[in-house]
């Protein structure tokens, strides 16, 4: 058997997986392509691109010979597996909207729960920013990775967690009631996402305790979470520094 060469192809914004024989060009995937898992199951088009949408399973296509039919499979990730996919990916592309190194213009508002939050009031705190609406998938599927950052931080009084969601409060309100969102969330924002001049969701951007910022990321990307995490570290651990270096 000739040496198989890993190939890593996109297929509407899904990254998959695909193994083939290094003299053949690897195929390409559509909705009529029959998908497998490893007892022979079929999974239907739309069942097997939402498991690839979670980064947690992959799919690889087996071909003995060039004469043979390939095969899909379908296989889960282990946590070590994903945890290296993601490393591997390269830091998601920046906002033409939040460039880093500029500073935040700074805003007033209010969350759904009336709690009151001026940015230029937040000096001294990274903030973390998302710009969001309910009908955005790739909105949607970010939120369990977005969760699990505020919860990283939940001890940590100097990292705050907003939301600007262009929908109204009771929409938001039913939402989240299926869909928990743990970051402070403002309702009816397109206005402030008009003033920004944004037009790409998501939108998540952080900024240090100085008011720079210091990462943006436009749509879902698997990567996010681990370089949202990095650049929320690298600030706090500035700060730290600074005032080291002044004592």
């Amino acid at each position: 058997m000739k040496k198989l060469l890993l190939l890593l192809t996109l297929f509407l914004g899904l990254q998959v997986v695909v193994v083939a024989q290094s003299n053949n060009k690897a195929p390409v995937l559509t909705e009529s392509t029959v998908v497998r898992d490893a007892d022979g199951t079929v999974y239907p088009s739309s069942v097997w691109r939402r498991l690839l949408s979670t980064g947690s399973y992959t799919i690889k296509a087996y071909r003995k010979s060039a004469a043979d039919t390939v095969t899909y499979v379908l296989s889960r990730r282990s946590d070590e597996e994903k945890e290296a996919m993601i490393a591997r990916l390269p830091k998601p592309a920046e906002s033409t909207v939040f460039k880093t190194g500029e500073l935040l213009k700074h805003f007033k508002d209010k969350d759904i729960n009336g709690e009151k939050f001026d940015t230029k009031k937040l000096a001294g705190k990274v903030i973390v920013l998302n710009f969001w609406f309910i009908n955005c998938p790739p909105c949607r599927q970010e939120i369990p990775d977005l969760n699990k950052l505020v919860d990283d931080y939940k001890d940590n009084k100097d990292v705050v967690f907003i939301a600007v969601a262009l929908d109204e409060a009771y929409q938001i309100e039913e939402f989240i009631k299926q869909q928990p969102f743990n970051y402070h969330i403002i309702e009816n924002g397109r206005f402030l996402a008009n003033r920004f001049g944004l037009h790409l969701y998501p939108t998540n951007v952080i900024v240090d305790k100085d008011g720079k910022i210091v990462f943006s990321s436009v749509s879902f990307n698997f990567a996010n979470p681990r370089w949202m995490k990095k650049a929320i570290d690298d600030a706090l651990a500035a700060e730290k520094t600074k005032q080291a270096a002044s004592e």
